[in-house]
């Protein structure tokens, strides 16, 4: 073989070697950009229905009387003191339109929340229940509801 040729066909097994680990280092990025990307929404869901429940557990809402008025409600929370729900403030923020009640709440995302008594039994849902869903983030907090023991859950999902 002339010593041109030799350069040549090293050098295409070097392009041919460069492509192919570029195209490994291509598809290994795309994998894990998707899954950090995955990971990162589900992370802001946790967050944002974390400090949602926590709100409507941990407070009467703001004005502490918005159940008068609860479209001008600054922040809403359904106990009258701390993890003592009260049928009212659940009621009144039953009443608003789920726009308005994602809005109250700072959600962007759909959600749905259900009330059930420590036996099991659903005593309120309020929200949008999920038919189908991708990512889901769900919350469960423990409170007294009319003397007993209640459960709160916050699911929030995407469509």
């Amino acid at each position: 073989m002339a010593r041109g040729q030799s350069i040549i066909l090293d050098y295409m097994a070097g392009v041919f070697i460069f492509i192919i680990m570029l195209s490994i280092f291509m598809v290994a990025w795309d994998l894990y950009s998707s899954r950090y990307s995955q990971a990162d929404g589900r992370m802001q869901m946790d967050s944002i229905a974390l400090s949602a429940s926590e709100s409507l557990m941990q407070s009467q809402g703001e004005p502490a009387n918005w159940t008068i008025d609860p479209q001008n409600a600054k922040r809403i929370g359904f106990v009258s003191r701390q993890n003592t729900l009260d049928w009212t403030r659940i009621n009144a923020f039953s009443s608003l339109s789920y726009a308005d009640q994602k809005t109250k709440l700072g959600i962007d995302s759909d959600f749905v929340i259900r009330i059930d008594s420590y036996e099991g039994a659903r005593l309120a849902t309020i929200g949008v229940e999920p038919n189908s869903t991708t990512t889901a983030v769900e919350i469960s907090r423990f409170g007294i509801l009319d003397g007993r023991q209640a459960k709160l859950r916050l699911m929030v999902y995407d469509p």
